[in-house]
């Protein structure tokens, strides 16, 4: 073979070689994303919207519940969930959230990303924010 038709045969084999890398290269979702970072939550002070809440970022490694609590009136670290949205895995933003009852301007809120149904211990991610 002369060195030009070498050549070729090079290169079409590694050709042929990358298509195969590429074709068996798994594909990334936002869920398997999401595998890759910790539970997170961002939550600004805002006010409220449509009888709710609009939370910034969360991040779910797996399948959860974004909750919405609020200090109980006289209790330093009593807290009332007065919302929740069940969300799949992966990464989220500006997630609406209903609350009942409807908080005060000046209320505290804490934004938590619970594992699960919500129902399984200390929350994954928080963040307090306040309702103006």
């Amino acid at each position: 073979m002369s060195s030009s038709a070498m050549s070729s045969f090079a290169r079409m084999s590694l050709a042929l070689i990358a298509g195969a890398l590429v074709l068996e290269a798994p594909m990334v979702t936002a869920a398997a994303a999401a595998d890759k970072f910790p539970p997170s939550v961002i939550a600004l002070n805002q006010k409220m919207k449509d009888g709710g809440v609009s939370i910034t970022y969360a991040n779910f490694p797996e399948k959860g519940t974004l909750a919405i609590l609020e200090r109980e009136a006289g209790h330093r670290h009593g807290e009332k969930r007065i919302g929740h949205v069940a969300v799949d895995a992966g990464d989220h933003r500006n997630i609406h959230v209903s609350l009942s009852p409807q908080p005060s301007p000046g209320a505290h809120l804490t934004a938590v990303v619970e594992r699960g149904n919500g129902k399984t211990g200390k929350p994954a991610a928080e963040q307090t924010f306040k309702v103006l």
